[in-house]
């Protein structure tokens, strides 16, 4: 997958079961955040991106937060008591080919899609995002 290309489209599930396709998702861009429950590099992504949430959303970027797991209860407590209510919180499993589509290996694992669902950043840390957003933004 290299910048510039179009992202894979992926059905992703959401906690009250309804579930859409990525590309039908309208926003100006799109950030794709993959995340694990085992994860302690995750939990302070979710920090990091709870920091600089509303200038993210300024930016014109949606955050879609992608859980990797079966725990449906943890899924829906956790993302409640991180208070992640304005972010597109999703699920799939590791035997989804969404795994296979976008290489993840390792959590958490960032992407930066245009409005036309190209990849335009990769292989960043939470840390980066608002720098990366507002580079795009210029």
């Amino acid at each position: 997958m290299l910048i510039g290309k179009i992202a894979p489209n992926i059905k992703l599930d959401q906690a009250n079961g309804n579930g859409f396709n990525l590309h039908d998702l309208k926003s100006e861009y799109t950030i794709l955040f993959f995340w694990d429950e085992d994860c302690n590099s995750c939990l302070s992504a979710i920090s990091d991106i709870k920091e600089h949430e509303a200038r993210l959303k300024e930016s014109g970027a949606e955050i879609v937060s992608i859980f990797s797991g079966n725990n449906d209860a943890y899924f829906k407590d956790f993302t409640k008591s991180k208070n992640m209510a304005n972010w597109l919180n999703t699920k799939i499993t590791s035997e989804t080919d969404a795994f296979k589509a976008y290489n993840i290996s390792a959590f958490p694992k960032f992407f930066i899609l245009d409005q036309d669902k190209k990849i335009v950043s990769k292989q960043i840390g939470a840390n980066q995002l608002l720098e990366v957003m507002n580079s795009l933004n210029r």
